[in-house]
């Protein structure tokens, strides 16, 4: 059994065991810095495994904790909803970017490039930032729609230091077909190889320097979008994800390039 971390309280994992006393308690983990949340740290305790989408020292420290295993599992996509919508010409843009500026959780510990970067491109034509500076958010079908109709689409997370870590704009973005453009993070290359799958960078200026050079290439650009959602649709689809979670549970292992259980 599956139980959504941030979404389940521990007096219901305990109701939970007394019905289910021999069930598998799985919790999945999204958020980040689970040391700073008192209440994940007591749901943590009481499971069996946890899945996360980080391989660093947020994993760790679950397995400190004394979780039996704890595994990184990234973010999965739907190939029936994540995928190249119709023509809308009001989501035509040529970089689009969908998250806040700066989270203020992590303030202390954030990167400077993801404000540095944002700042400077909401003064660019023909670009989309939905969420930024108090913009509207897009959700859903939506914000599917604006990615796939977008030429570029930047990544880049809070914190960019933590091994496999991505946030689901990541798997979101090249699933529905755009050329994705993410700062880089370590290990990234086991999920999506560079100037393949996606493009990477590691400072606000490459970032720029990239946009100009793919919006002049087209054919490249999107040799790169096509085979980077080829992947994302293939190997990060929800039917694997839950196939590698079940033998997770069965096997104590699965078997993928990103493998990482402790």
């Amino acid at each position: 059994m599956v139980l959504i971390m941030k979404d389940i309280r521990p007096d219901i994992i305990e109701r939970i065991r007394q019905i289910v006393p021999h069930a598998h308690l799985i919790g999945r983990d999204v958020d980040w810095f689970p040391q700073n949340n008192r209440e994940r740290t007591k749901i943590a305790k009481k499971m069996d495994s946890i899945i996360a989408t980080n391989a660093g020292p947020w994993l760790q420290y679950y397995k400190d904790l004394g979780v039996r295993r704890c595994a990184f599992i990234p973010c999965p996509c739907d190939p029936d909803i994540q995928r190249p919508y119709p023509f809308q010409p009001e989501y035509q843009k040529d970089i689009i970017f969908l998250g806040k500026i700066i989270h203020g959780k992590y303030l202390q510990s954030a990167d400077p490039d993801r404000a540095t970067l944002l700042t400077r491109l909401q003064t660019m034509q023909n670009v989309s930032m939905y969420g930024a500076n108090g913009k509207d958010q897009l959700f859903g079908i939506r914000a599917f729609c604006a990615l796939s109709n977008a030429k570029i689409a930047l990544s880049i997370n809070a914190v960019n230091t933590i091994r496999l870590c991505h946030s689901d704009r990541f798997i979101n973005s090249i699933a529905c077909g755009t050329l994705v453009l993410s700062k880089r993070v370590p290990d990234t290359d086991l999920l999506f190889e560079d100037k393949k799958h996606v493009c990477y960078f590691d400072a606000p200026d490459e970032f720029f320097e990239l946009t100009d050079w793919y919006l002049k290439h087209d054919s490249e650009r999107k040799r790169i979008a096509s085979a980077g959602m080829e992947r994302a649709h293939k190997e990060f689809n929800c039917t694997r994800i839950a196939q590698l979670t079940m033998d997770l549970i069965e096997r104590g292992t699965y078997s993928a390039d990103w493998r990482y259980i402790l």
